[in-house]
């Protein structure tokens, strides 16, 4: 078999889990600039009744998250909470996706290209084989989601959800293959501001003919 590094299972607190069968919140989100940089922000959290039933504090809780991160050095970590969930948050800055090595990232494999005037970007992903349920915690009790950002414009994909230039994949509701593709048009951007320019410019001579006519009418 294969072997991979999977996203989550190095993260996951295996004490823990074998204690309670309470909901985790495990949030990877990730922007892919269009120089192929990065940045990946994961949120580790844990419910807060079933924090209550371990008899550990929120300092313990979040000092095992943070263990996870130990010897990386380029990690930026903050405590995390919300109404649900107690943790942290690890940022990571990435200088080239389509060739990081980076642990957390070894699910996902980033691929660049250019043809002609066009750039195009394709992630690709498979958490199928990535079970909790090995690990005696359903998938239902999972907030189990990943996000990116793509550059350009999104042709295709299969997230679950898309807002804009972001893609969510529910990893917990058996939306395991992970699809994007996106582009980016070698002087778009400078035929979108001279589209704008001109629009502008337009709506600017329209209103000076307009003043002008009501001028003349004022003097007659």
């Amino acid at each position: 078999m294969r072997k991979q590094k999977k996203l989550v299972f190095c993260i996951l607190l295996l004490a823990i889990v074998m204690l309670i069968s309470g909901c985790m919140k495990m949030h990877y989100d990730v922007v892919w600039n269009e120089d192929n940089s990065g940045t990946l922000v994961i949120t580790y959290g844990m419910e807060k009744t079933a924090m209550e039933e371990t008899g550990q504090s929120e300092d313990d809780i979040r000092s095992q998250m943070k263990d996870n991160f130990e010897g990386n050095r380029d990690v930026k970590i903050r405590d995390y909470s919300d109404e649900d969930y107690v943790g942290i948050t690890a940022t990571l800055e990435i200088d080239d996706l389509t060739k990081s090595d980076n642990e957390f990232l070894d699910t996902l494999k980033f691929r660049y290209s250019e043809e002609g005037k066009i750039k195009s970007y394709k992630v690709t992903g498979d958490f199928s084989d990535d079970s909790m349920e090995d690990m005696g915690m359903p998938m239902d009790s999972l907030d189990f989601k990943l996000s990116i950002v793509m550059p350009g414009n999104i042709k295709s994909h299969n997230a679950t959800e898309q807002k804009g230039n972001k893609l969510i994949w529910d990893l917990a509701d058996g939306n395991s293959k992970i699809e994007a593709v996106s582009e980016v048009s070698a002087g778009g951007g400078f035929i979108n501001i001279l589209m704008w320019v001109l629009f502008a410019l337009g709506i600017l001579l329209l209103a000076a003919a307009i003043l002008l006519i009501i001028v003349k009418a004022q003097r007659k």
